[in-house]
């Protein structure tokens, strides 16, 4: 890198300038001994390692675009959406309600045929009504039904992952039946 921007002369009576700790006195071309200064002073090592430099990056930029497109082209075989649905449930019940879950099936299905390399995540619920235990049963065989359904709609089971949380995730307050019916779900997100 050139650092050296101006001619060190000691002939001049002026303050100098410093640049990292040395002391630079400008050239003043009506100076004679600036002239012959300068005329004699080589200044080609700075320019020569800067030469150097500026070779030895250009060197590497094929290497970079080489870097920049490969990590480009994995960002775009990235899923650039998100898919959300939820199916809901009848009381104390696993099976699914076939016009609802035929529509967010045909939804899921589109969505995941456009994004090859999506995957479906399942997340089963149940509200309050039975016991614990029996609602964790209860939320697993649910979800176990909807991956059953995406599985016969062509669906590999690699592509789907499943959890079941029984009444520990409510979205709605179980005191009121309409909180109840809300918690009776499989949330459905592809990604």
């Amino acid at each position: 890198m050139v650092t050296n921007i101006g001619f060190h002369v000691p002939l001049f009576k002026r303050k100098p300038s410093t640049i990292d700790g040395m002391d630079l006195y400008p050239a003043n071309a009506n100076n004679a001994a600036s002239i012959q200064w300068a005329a004699q002073t080589k200044t080609t090592a700075p320019v020569s390692d800067a030469a150097s430099q500026i070779s030895n990056l250009t060197s590497k930029v094929p290497d970079l675009k080489s870097q920049v497109s490969h990590l480009t082209s994995n960002i775009s075989n990235q899923p650039k959406k998100r898919l959300s649905r939820v199916i809901y449930f009848d009381t104390d019940k696993n099976g699914l309600n076939k016009a609802e879950t035929d529509k967010v099936m045909a939804e899921v299905l589109a969505f995941m045929a456009e994004n090859k390399g999506t995957k479906v995540y399942l997340y089963a619920h149940t509200d309050n009504v039975q016991s614990e235990a029996y609602n964790l049963k209860l939320s697993k065989s649910r979800v176990e039904a909807t991956a059953g359904k995406l599985m016969k709609q062509g669906i590999a089971s690699d592509r789907i992952e499943s959890k079941y949380y029984g009444e520990s995730s409510p979205v709605a307050s179980n005191k009121y039946e309409a909180g109840r019916a809300a918690n009776r779900r499989v949330e459905i997100v592809v990604m």
